[in-house]
C-alpha cells in the first residue's frame, strides 16, 4: 500500500514539473534598440555600438543582482500558522514548489522585477497567476516572503537548528 502511494505520488510529481517547465520567451530589448536607431537618421554608428554595450553591461548587471535575490531566498519556508502550515521549497535556479499539508502543490518560477528603483520577487505560476512580494531584503538578508494576496499567510525560513 505505502508503496503504491510513493510511487503515484512520484509519478504526478512528475507529471506536474514536466508541465511546469515549459520555456517563455519574452521580448527582446535589442529589437526596440533596433527600431530606435533605423528611426533616427542622425544616431551614428559609433553612438549605436555604445547604447549597445550600455544596455548589455546593464542587462549583465540585473542578471546578476537577480541570481543573487534567488540564491539569497532558496531553501525552505515554512508558512507562520500553527495550523497545517503550507511548505514552500525554493531552489538556487529560481523555481519553486508550495506544498499543501493535505495534499496538492503549486509550481512556477520566481523572477526579480523592478518598480521604480525597489527590488521585487515575483512568483509566476505561469498564466498570467503572478504573486508579488514588494518587502524584499538585501540578498541573503530576507527573513519573511509575504505575498500581496489575503489567501497566503507569511513563509518564514525552515528552522535548520543551527
Amino acid at each position: 500500500m505505502k508503496r503504491s502511494i510513493i510511487i503515484t505520488t512520484a509519478a504526478a510529481m512528475l507529471i506536474s514539473m514536466a508541465a511546469c517547465n515549459t520555456p517563455k520567451t519574452e521580448p527582446s530589448a535589442t529589437s526596440s534598440e533596433t527600431t530606435t536607431a533605423a528611426a533616427t537618421e542622425t544616431t551614428t554608428e559609433t553612438t549605436t555600438e555604445a547604447t549597445s554595450e550600455t544596455t548589455s553591461a546593464s542587462e549583465e548587471d540585473k542578471g546578476k543582482d537577480e541570481a543573487a535575490y534567488i540564491k539569497g531566498i532558496a531553501g525552505v519556508w515554512v508558512e507562520d500558522t500553527g495550523l497545517d502550515p503550507r511548505v514552500m521549497t525554493i531552489e538556487e535556479d529560481g523555481k519553486f514548489k508550495i506544498e499543501f499539508r493535505g495534499g496538492g502543490s503549486m509550481f512556477g518560477t520566481v523572477k526579480l522585477a523592478m518598480d521604480g528603483d525597489k527590488p521585487v520577487l515575483e512568483f509566476d505560476m505561469g498564466e498570467g497567476d503572478i504573486m508579488k512580494v514588494t518587502s524584499v531584503a538585501e540578498p541573503g538578508k530576507q527573513e519573511e516572503i509575504a505575498f500581496d494576496r489575503d489567501d497566503f499567510l507569511a513563509f518564514k525560513r525552515e528552522n535548520t537548528g543551527n
